[in-house]
């Protein structure tokens, strides 16, 4: 099951509305930005879902070595409901049930990204961009 309760304000709300409640936020742990090794034996499809998402994730800051078993199941999974479509079946109970968790944990959807909190900027840190 995904995160419960109401998606938190987008930023710019928080920023217009201020803090009424004068509530303070708990810290979070925060792992160093990078972009993983893509590991040998990926299939062509698997390679060219990885480098589709890799870019968009580490220019928003979010994705890190620790993250790389979590995004080899998922662009493995996109690799598998490709194969399946090509056969002439029916993917979509596959994608709803293994792809889509793996999507929602690496921020793949919009609503999980509006639960994201923005990254510390950090322009010293640009590795893997060039």
């Amino acid at each position: 099951m995904g995160a419960r309760g109401a998606l938190p304000q987008p930023n710019n709300v928080r920023q217009l509305r201020g803090n009424p409640g004068k509530r303070t936020t708990a810290p979070t742990i925060k792992a160093v930005a990078a972009i993983p090794t893509m590991p040998k034996g990926l299939s062509a499809a698997a390679r060219a879902e990885w480098n589709h998402v890799v870019g968009e994730l580490h220019r928003m800051r979010i994705l890190a070595q620790l993250d790389r078993a979590l995004l080899v199941a998922y662009v493995r999974g996109i690799a598998r409901c490709e194969g399946l479509e090509a056969k002439g079946k029916d993917s979509t109970a596959y994608y709803r049930l293994n792809v889509l968790p793996l999507a929602a944990k690496l921020a793949l959807t919009p609503n999980d990204r509006l639960r994201l909190k923005a990254p510390d900027a950090d322009p010293g840190d640009d590795e893997g961009l060039d």
